[in-house]
């Protein structure tokens, strides 16, 4: 062995640590690069998602629905049918299998139906069943103008869907003003389908979406989106029997009432409120600074209430 007089070193002891240094550059910008790209990757992979869904003529698909918080979750299902320029229908079932209503858009208004009863809004609402079964609810619906996603709150245990359906129809998903980071993860296997991985985060991470999108199709076949706020809520889908293009019978996107249902309409906030001259129930809650707020230690004072959602 011989040594390096410079350093004291033999000569295959100095080749080692120029391998070893030459790994680790190497390692380092290869880090370096993949972190560059993560946000360009996985924009790209979400922006092929929305491209699909835009250009093509139809579109359906199946899912199991899971909204979870505070340990429990509620189960639920959905397949939902979309076609140009204007047209759609999602069906939704409870876990039991009962449905849990079906939404029809025909081009001009949506309508919302319940074969087993329309779901009870709050204490004042219609308590007899049968009556609820009779009702419908109708919305005019312009192109690209409504959300679909905002209005499956009215079906099966459901609350908003993680990828908005109506990017179909033109509508721009209005959380999308919000995003702050994109992240490509890894690939993984969902079913028969090889998936890109991409976590979107919303609001400084108030709302985070994970999805894991088919590389063959460029549509979702698995869905996490975690709301953080004062509780976590956990919203999964698994999606199933995917179609682009398949033929639907234009019959799914046509609905009339039965004579003798009425319409029902949302219930106005303004019936729920405190009627002049009453006293304001008592109520605490925590104020920006985390100290508790009580009602009743402002009697006699003007008090003003801004009530808002972030995420």
């Amino acid at each position: 062995m011989q040594a390096n007089p410079m350093f004291g070193f033999s000569t295959s002891l100095q080749n080692s640590f120029h391998r070893i240094f030459l790994a680790y550059l190497i390692f380092a910008v290869g880090e370096a690069t993949v972190s560059g790209q993560d946000k360009k990757d996985a924009d790209a992979i979400y922006d092929k998602m929305v491209k699909t869904l835009q250009k093509a003529k139809t579109a359906s698909w199946k899912s199991e629905y899971t909204i979870e918080s505070r340990g429990r979750a509620r189960k639920s299902s959905y397949q939902i049918e979309l076609q140009k320029p204007n047209f759609f229908r999602v069906i939704s079932k409870y876990d039991d299998g009962k449905s849990g209503g079906i939404m029809v858009g025909d081009g001009k208004d949506v309508w919302v139906y319940w074969p087993e009863g329309r779901p009870m809004y709050g204490f004042s609402d219609e308590p007899d069943l049968a009556v609820r079964k009779k009702q419908y609810f109708r919305l005019n619906w312009p192109q690209s103008k409504r959300s679909i996603s905002h209005r499956t709150n009215m079906l099966a245990r459901m609350s908003m869907l993680v990828v908005e359906p109506s990017i179909f129809h033109g509508y721009r998903d209005n959380m999308d003003a919000s995003l702050d980071s994109s992240k490509y993860l890894r690939t993984e296997k969902i079913g028969d389908h090889e998936c890109d991985v991409i976590l979107r985060s919303f609001l400084k991470g108030q709302r985070t979406r994970t999805l894991w999108i088919s590389t063959s199709d460029h549509l979702p076949r698995k869905l996490i989106q975690k709301i953080s706020a004062s509780r976590e809520i956990t919203t999964t889908e698994i999606w199933s029997d995917v179609q682009v293009n398949g033929k639907i019978d234009k019959k799914h996107f046509v609905w009339q009432p039965p004579k003798s249902w009425s319409r029902w309409y949302l219930p106005k906030a303004s019936r729920s409120l405190v009627k002049a001259g009453k006293q304001a129930p008592e109520f605490k809650l925590a104020g920006l600074d985390g100290r508790d707020l009580q009602l009743s230690k402002f009697r006699d004072k003007v008090v003003w209430l801004c009530i808002w959602r972030l995420g």
